[in-house]
Protein backbone atom coordinates (compact mmCIF):
# COMPACT_ATOMS: atom_id res chain seq x y z
CA UNK A 1 0.00 0.00 0.00
CA UNK A 2 2.93 2.25 -0.28
CA UNK A 3 2.17 6.03 -1.46
CA UNK A 4 4.73 7.77 -3.30
CA UNK A 5 4.07 11.41 -3.22
CA UNK A 6 6.72 14.60 -3.99
CA UNK A 7 7.40 16.71 -1.07
CA UNK A 8 9.28 19.39 0.33
CA UNK A 9 11.93 20.82 3.05
CA UNK A 10 12.83 24.27 3.15
CA UNK A 11 15.94 25.45 4.13
CA UNK A 12 15.09 28.33 6.47
CA UNK A 13 11.90 28.81 8.58
CA UNK A 14 8.73 28.52 7.19
CA UNK A 15 5.92 27.66 9.49
CA UNK A 16 3.41 29.38 7.84
CA UNK A 17 3.38 26.82 4.85
CA UNK A 18 2.82 23.06 5.65
CA UNK A 19 1.27 21.68 2.26
CA UNK A 20 0.10 18.47 1.41
CA UNK A 21 1.37 18.19 -2.31
CA UNK A 22 0.04 15.03 -4.20
CA UNK A 23 -3.08 13.67 -1.58
CA UNK A 24 -3.17 10.62 -3.59
CA UNK A 25 -0.93 8.37 -5.56
CA UNK A 26 -1.24 9.91 -9.44
CA UNK A 27 -1.18 6.56 -10.66
CA UNK A 28 -4.69 5.76 -9.32
CA UNK A 29 -6.28 8.73 -10.64
CA UNK A 30 -8.16 6.62 -13.93
CA UNK A 31 -9.30 4.23 -10.37
CA UNK A 32 -11.37 6.40 -8.21
CA UNK A 33 -13.73 9.59 -8.98
CA UNK A 34 -12.12 12.96 -9.99
CA UNK A 35 -12.89 14.48 -6.55
CA UNK A 36 -11.73 12.62 -3.15
CA UNK A 37 -12.33 13.91 0.09
CA UNK A 38 -9.96 13.82 3.76
CA UNK A 39 -10.11 14.57 7.00
CA UNK A 40 -7.60 14.36 9.59
CA UNK A 41 -6.98 15.30 13.39
CA UNK A 42 -4.67 13.99 16.38
CA UNK A 43 -2.35 16.22 18.71
CA UNK A 44 0.58 15.99 20.61
CA UNK A 45 1.88 16.62 24.26
CA UNK A 46 5.28 18.03 25.35
CA UNK A 47 6.71 16.83 28.33
CA UNK A 48 7.96 19.78 30.68
CA UNK A 49 10.77 21.60 29.78
CA UNK A 50 13.26 23.71 32.26
CA UNK A 51 14.11 27.41 31.20
CA UNK A 52 17.77 28.71 31.26
CA UNK A 53 16.22 32.29 33.54
CA UNK A 54 14.04 30.24 35.76
CA UNK A 55 10.68 28.38 35.74
CA UNK A 56 9.16 25.28 32.99
CA UNK A 57 7.19 25.25 30.82
CA UNK A 58 4.75 22.38 28.56
CA UNK A 59 2.50 22.40 25.66
CA UNK A 60 -0.29 20.56 24.15
CA UNK A 61 -0.98 20.57 20.32
CA UNK A 62 -4.35 19.80 18.87
CA UNK A 63 -5.30 19.77 15.28
CA UNK A 64 -8.08 18.98 13.22
CA UNK A 65 -7.79 19.74 9.32
CA UNK A 66 -10.17 18.63 6.13
CA UNK A 67 -10.02 19.51 2.25
CA UNK A 68 -11.14 17.96 -0.94
CA UNK A 69 -8.84 16.96 -3.77
CA UNK A 70 -9.51 17.60 -7.20
CA UNK A 71 -7.89 15.67 -10.13
CA UNK A 72 -9.69 16.40 -13.68
CA UNK A 73 -6.92 14.95 -15.24
CA UNK A 74 -3.86 12.20 -14.56
CA UNK A 75 -1.56 15.19 -15.06
CA UNK A 76 -3.43 17.95 -12.77
CA UNK A 77 -4.37 17.90 -9.31
CA UNK A 78 -5.78 21.03 -7.16
CA UNK A 79 -6.07 20.13 -3.47
CA UNK A 80 -8.31 22.83 -0.94
CA UNK A 81 -7.45 22.50 2.61
CA UNK A 82 -8.93 23.77 6.05
CA UNK A 83 -7.65 23.70 9.31
CA UNK A 84 -7.55 24.38 13.18
CA UNK A 85 -5.13 24.16 15.42
CA UNK A 86 -4.76 25.15 19.43
CA UNK A 87 -1.24 24.88 21.56
CA UNK A 88 -2.05 25.18 25.54
CA UNK A 89 0.86 26.54 27.13
CA UNK A 90 1.37 26.04 30.94
CA UNK A 91 4.16 28.15 32.28
CA UNK A 92 5.65 27.42 35.90
CA UNK A 93 7.75 29.31 38.23
CA UNK A 94 8.12 32.53 40.00
CA UNK A 95 11.29 33.80 38.20
CA UNK A 96 12.36 34.29 34.68
CA UNK A 97 11.00 33.69 31.59
CA UNK A 98 8.56 30.99 32.99
CA UNK A 99 7.95 33.57 35.87
CA UNK A 100 6.73 36.27 33.36
CA UNK A 101 3.72 33.98 32.47
CA UNK A 102 4.04 35.15 28.69
CA UNK A 103 1.14 33.35 26.92
CA UNK A 104 -1.46 31.01 27.58
CA UNK A 105 -3.45 29.12 24.64
CA UNK A 106 -3.25 29.97 21.23
CA UNK A 107 -5.34 29.17 18.33
CA UNK A 108 -4.74 28.98 14.60
CA UNK A 109 -6.16 28.94 11.53
CA UNK A 110 -4.65 27.74 7.64
CA UNK A 111 -6.18 27.39 4.29
CA UNK A 112 -4.44 26.58 1.37
CA UNK A 113 -4.05 25.13 -2.19
CA UNK A 114 -1.92 22.98 -3.38
CA UNK A 115 -1.35 22.72 -7.39
CA UNK A 116 0.27 20.07 -9.19
CA UNK A 117 1.05 19.59 -13.02
CA UNK A 118 2.72 17.10 -14.45
CA UNK A 119 4.11 18.89 -18.28
CA UNK A 120 5.40 15.42 -18.72
CA UNK A 121 6.69 12.47 -17.60
CA UNK A 122 9.49 14.10 -16.56
CA UNK A 123 8.94 17.91 -14.85
CA UNK A 124 6.24 18.40 -12.21
CA UNK A 125 5.76 21.87 -11.42
CA UNK A 126 4.17 22.93 -7.66
CA UNK A 127 2.75 25.87 -6.24
CA UNK A 128 0.92 26.29 -2.48
CA UNK A 129 -0.61 29.33 -1.82
CA UNK A 130 -1.74 29.71 1.89
CA UNK A 131 -3.02 32.37 4.51
CA UNK A 132 -2.78 31.38 8.31
CA UNK A 133 -3.92 33.34 11.16
CA UNK A 134 -2.39 32.56 14.46
CA UNK A 135 -2.87 34.27 17.88
CA UNK A 136 -4.39 33.99 21.25
CA UNK A 137 -7.71 33.88 22.29
CA UNK A 138 -9.92 37.35 21.55
CA UNK A 139 -7.43 38.94 18.72
CA UNK A 140 -9.36 40.17 16.05
CA UNK A 141 -8.55 38.36 12.47
CA UNK A 142 -6.21 40.99 10.57
CA UNK A 143 -3.94 41.57 13.84
CA UNK A 144 -2.61 37.64 13.05
CA UNK A 145 -2.75 36.86 9.63
CA UNK A 146 -0.05 36.41 7.69
CA UNK A 147 0.28 34.90 4.18
CA UNK A 148 2.67 33.04 1.90
CA UNK A 149 3.39 30.71 -1.14
CA UNK A 150 5.70 28.09 -2.25
CA UNK A 151 6.61 27.51 -5.69
CA UNK A 152 9.16 25.11 -7.88
CA UNK A 153 9.32 21.98 -10.81
CA UNK A 154 10.83 18.42 -9.91
CA UNK A 155 12.63 16.65 -12.17
CA UNK A 156 12.24 13.33 -12.31
CA UNK A 157 15.82 11.67 -12.94
CA UNK A 158 14.71 8.16 -12.43
CA UNK A 159 11.94 5.63 -11.34
CA UNK A 160 13.80 6.20 -7.62
CA UNK A 161 14.69 9.58 -7.66
CA UNK A 162 13.39 12.72 -8.16
CA UNK A 163 14.50 16.34 -7.21
CA UNK A 164 14.04 19.89 -7.62
CA UNK A 165 14.56 23.29 -6.91
CA UNK A 166 12.00 25.88 -5.66
CA UNK A 167 11.22 29.39 -3.41
CA UNK A 168 9.20 30.02 -0.56
CA UNK A 169 7.77 33.49 0.23
CA UNK A 170 5.86 34.41 3.44
CA UNK A 171 4.84 37.31 5.35
CA UNK A 172 5.32 37.33 9.26
CA UNK A 173 4.21 39.47 12.14
CA UNK A 174 5.85 42.19 12.99
CA UNK A 175 8.65 40.93 10.99
CA UNK A 176 10.45 41.40 6.87
CA UNK A 177 9.17 38.85 4.66
CA UNK A 178 10.88 35.35 4.56
CA UNK A 179 11.84 34.30 1.41
CA UNK A 180 13.95 31.01 1.34
CA UNK A 181 15.48 28.21 -1.28
CA UNK A 182 13.42 25.37 -1.45
CA UNK A 183 14.48 21.78 -2.54
CA UNK A 184 11.65 18.90 -3.50
CA UNK A 185 13.20 15.03 -3.01
CA UNK A 186 11.51 11.68 -3.20
CA UNK A 187 14.28 9.30 -3.64
CA UNK A 188 13.36 5.94 -3.47
CA UNK A 189 16.54 4.36 -1.96
CA UNK A 190 15.58 0.58 -2.56
CA UNK A 191 11.79 -1.11 -2.56
CA UNK A 192 11.32 -0.93 0.69
CA UNK A 193 13.04 2.34 2.08
CA UNK A 194 12.71 6.25 0.81
CA UNK A 195 13.86 9.13 2.04
CA UNK A 196 11.20 12.13 1.98
CA UNK A 197 11.41 15.86 2.63
CA UNK A 198 8.27 17.53 3.38
CA UNK A 199 6.53 20.53 5.27
CA UNK A 200 4.80 19.60 8.81
CA UNK A 201 0.91 18.95 9.00
CA UNK A 202 -1.09 18.13 12.18
CA UNK A 203 0.71 16.26 14.61
CA UNK A 204 4.44 17.63 13.49
CA UNK A 205 4.56 20.85 12.15
CA UNK A 206 7.27 22.67 10.26
CA UNK A 207 9.43 20.93 7.04
CA UNK A 208 12.27 18.52 7.51
CA UNK A 209 14.18 15.12 5.97
CA UNK A 210 12.50 11.95 6.90
CA UNK A 211 13.17 8.25 6.28
CA UNK A 212 10.34 5.95 5.71
CA UNK A 213 10.47 1.76 6.06
CA UNK A 214 7.33 0.20 4.76
CA UNK A 215 7.60 -2.68 6.80
CA UNK A 216 4.88 -4.45 4.65
CA UNK A 217 1.55 -3.49 3.27
CA UNK A 218 -0.44 -2.73 6.45
CA UNK A 219 2.54 -0.86 8.21
CA UNK A 220 5.25 1.82 7.63
CA UNK A 221 8.10 3.23 10.38
CA UNK A 222 9.34 6.79 9.90
CA UNK A 223 12.59 8.48 11.87
CA UNK A 224 12.85 12.08 10.95
CA UNK A 225 13.71 15.62 11.83
CA UNK A 226 11.90 19.15 11.36
CA UNK A 227 12.57 22.41 11.96
CA UNK A 228 9.68 24.28 13.62
CA UNK A 229 8.93 28.07 14.02
CA UNK A 230 5.94 29.46 15.46
CA UNK A 231 5.18 32.54 15.57
CA UNK A 232 1.71 34.22 16.96
CA UNK A 233 -0.37 37.73 18.11
CA UNK A 234 -0.78 38.23 21.74
CA UNK A 235 -3.94 39.40 23.59
CA UNK A 236 -3.67 42.98 24.85
CA UNK A 237 -3.41 41.74 28.57
CA UNK A 238 0.03 39.93 29.75
CA UNK A 239 3.57 41.69 29.83
CA UNK A 240 3.28 42.16 25.98
CA UNK A 241 0.09 43.54 25.54
CA UNK A 242 -0.50 42.71 21.17
CA UNK A 243 2.95 41.84 21.11
CA UNK A 244 4.30 38.85 19.59
CA UNK A 245 5.28 34.65 21.11
CA UNK A 246 7.49 32.75 19.14
CA UNK A 247 8.55 29.37 20.12
CA UNK A 248 11.28 27.40 17.90
CA UNK A 249 12.93 24.46 17.84
CA UNK A 250 14.01 21.50 16.60
CA UNK A 251 12.21 18.24 17.07
CA UNK A 252 14.31 14.55 16.07
CA UNK A 253 10.70 11.93 16.11
CA UNK A 254 10.12 8.94 14.62
CA UNK A 255 6.60 7.02 14.18
CA UNK A 256 4.61 3.82 13.04
CA UNK A 257 1.75 4.30 10.83
CA UNK A 258 -0.78 1.52 10.08
CA UNK A 259 -3.14 1.46 7.21
CA UNK A 260 -5.86 0.26 8.58
CA UNK A 261 -7.55 -0.04 5.29
CA UNK A 262 -6.98 2.08 1.91
CA UNK A 263 -9.15 4.74 3.59
CA UNK A 264 -7.94 4.81 7.41
CA UNK A 265 -4.45 5.48 8.12
CA UNK A 266 -3.28 6.07 11.85
CA UNK A 267 -0.24 6.80 13.01
CA UNK A 268 1.78 7.18 16.21
CA UNK A 269 5.21 8.93 17.01
CA UNK A 270 7.57 9.92 20.22
CA UNK A 271 10.63 11.91 20.16
CA UNK A 272 12.48 15.06 21.54
CA UNK A 273 12.44 18.84 21.00
CA UNK A 274 16.14 20.08 20.79
CA UNK A 275 17.51 23.79 20.95
CA UNK A 276 14.34 25.20 22.23
CA UNK A 277 14.21 28.89 22.25
CA UNK A 278 10.90 31.15 23.49
CA UNK A 279 10.72 34.72 22.47
CA UNK A 280 8.40 37.77 23.47
CA UNK A 281 8.49 40.94 21.27
CA UNK A 282 5.68 43.73 21.76
CA UNK A 283 3.38 45.28 19.17
CA UNK A 284 6.06 46.63 17.18
CA UNK A 285 8.30 43.64 16.82
CA UNK A 286 11.20 45.45 19.65
CA UNK A 287 12.10 42.41 21.42
CA UNK A 288 11.17 42.15 25.05
CA UNK A 289 12.36 38.62 26.80
CA UNK A 290 13.96 34.99 25.47
CA UNK A 291 14.87 32.14 27.25
CA UNK A 292 16.20 28.57 26.04
CA UNK A 293 14.42 25.48 26.77
CA UNK A 294 16.29 22.15 27.52
CA UNK A 295 15.10 19.32 25.32
CA UNK A 296 11.70 17.84 26.03
CA UNK A 297 10.37 14.83 25.14
CA UNK A 298 7.18 14.25 23.27
CA UNK A 299 4.40 11.80 21.99
CA UNK A 300 1.46 12.08 19.66
CA UNK A 301 -1.24 10.53 17.32
CA UNK A 302 -3.08 11.33 13.99
CA UNK A 303 -6.34 9.41 12.12
CA UNK A 304 -6.62 10.12 8.69
CA UNK A 305 -9.80 9.29 7.04
CA UNK A 306 -10.28 9.46 2.79
CA UNK A 307 -13.35 9.49 1.48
Amino acid sequence: MARHVVTLVATGPMGLIAPALGEEPPESNAQRSPVRLFAEGGGVGQFGADLDTGGDFDVTRGFVRSGLTWTPDPRLSVSFTAGFGRDEYSFAGDAGFGGLRPWDDVESVRLGVSMRWSVDDTLTVFATPALRFAAESGVSLDDGLTAGIITGVSYKISDRLSIGPGIGVASQLEDSVNVIPVVFVDWRITDTLSLRTGGGSGAMRGPGPALVWEIDDDWSFTFGARYSRFRFRLDDEGVAPRGVGEEESFPIYAGLTWNATDNVEASVIGGINLAGELTLEDEDGNFVAGDDADPAGFVGFTLRIRF
